[in-house]
């Protein structure tokens, strides 16, 4: 994508999804690969410094089938680890829970992360919906405007979307000059 980086990804196979995260390529971001999490674990960690002020990011998936508490507790580790460097973090994903259900606000408690989202995100049961597209961070006064939005790509997700509450400066215009 024109404007972004070469994405940061975790495949899964290549009979499957995988995770993909692009930044803006004005803003300095790197991928964290300083530990060695189970490779069923689908997450990226990345840095991005923002005005000096590095935020640790970290994209995931939770597969329905996988444990809970497996998952989290893996997750948990991570962050311990990673959080000894970077006092912002938000973390992105399909957690395939709620943000009540006693794995994930333990998990949410332990970190002191709250969730972003408020909206319904999944539509796999037209009865019951429910929330577990999240964005959970720290910082949560850093961020605004969070929804979910329909964008015809998914049979039954919404996309989730927020706005980082920063001002970038837009890079200056690049000439090309052309032969004639």
């Amino acid at each position: 994508m024109s404007g972004y980086t070469k994405p940061y990804r975790f495949d899964r196979n290549r009979n499957r999804g995988c995770v993909t995260i692009y930044i803006r390529e004005d803003i300095p971001s790197r991928e964290l690969n300083l530990l060695n999490i189970p490779s069923d674990i689908e997450s990226i960690f990345i840095e991005i410094n923002l005005f000096k002020i590095k935020w640790l990011l970290c994209g995931c998936y939770h597969p329905p089938t996988q444990d809970d508490h497996y998952f989290f507790t893996n997750l948990s580790n991570a962050l311990d680890r990673y959080t000894q460097n970077y006092e912002k973090i938000l973390l992105i994903g399909d957690f395939n829970a709620e943000d009540h259900e006693p794995c994930l606000s333990e998990f949410m408690n332990e970190h002191n992360i709250g969730n972003l989202v408020t909206e319904k995100t999944c539509f796999k049961s037209s009865t019951n919906p429910s929330c577990i597209d999240l964005f959970l961070t720290n910082y949560p006064l850093s961020f605004q405007n969070t929804c979910a939005i329909t964008t015809g790509l998914s049979d039954f997700h919404k996309m989730v979307i927020t706005v980082m509450k920063m001002t970038f400066q837009k890079n200056p215009p690049r000439e090309i000059y052309y032969r004639l």
